[in-house]
């Protein structure tokens, strides 16, 4: 069970959250458009795909990096269960701390950018 749950609450922090804000530029958009049609996103070896929920594109996998957009390691990375084979599928886990970048006690009301490629936000 214990395990069940920490999978569920580090999915929860996986790149679901990877979203980029077009709120501006989607309100000159004619009403049909759709942004985030056949955009493909490289970074950091892979590439994400991602799709248009409500005014905000957010990527529709989850993250697989190992390092920040600047190149630096993303401590205390995991794979489900330990297991390399599950690195498709679910993506890495990271812990709150390291897939925001911020550190204990620190809080931030602008968007994130943490895990996240250049432009993109948690």
């Amino acid at each position: 069970m214990k395990k069940g749950l920490n999978f569920l609450i580090f999915s929860f922090l996986l790149g679901i959250f990877v979203s980029f804000n077009i709120q501006s530029s989607y309100a000159q958009l004619p009403a049909m458009s759709n942004p985030c049609d056949h955009i493909s996103v490289p970074y950091n070896g892979d590439t994400y795909t991602a799709n248009l929920y409500g005014a905000v594109c957010w990527f529709t996998e989850n993250m697989r990096n190992t390092q920040y957009d600047d190149g630096t390691d993303i401590p205390d990375v995991r794979l489900y269960d330990d297991d390399d084979a599950n690195l498709t599928q679910f993506g890495r886990l990271y812990t709150w701390a390291a897939a925001t970048r911020l550190t204990a006690g620190e809080t931030n009301t602008d968007s994130i950018q943490g895990l996240c490629p250049e432009g993109w936000y948690i």
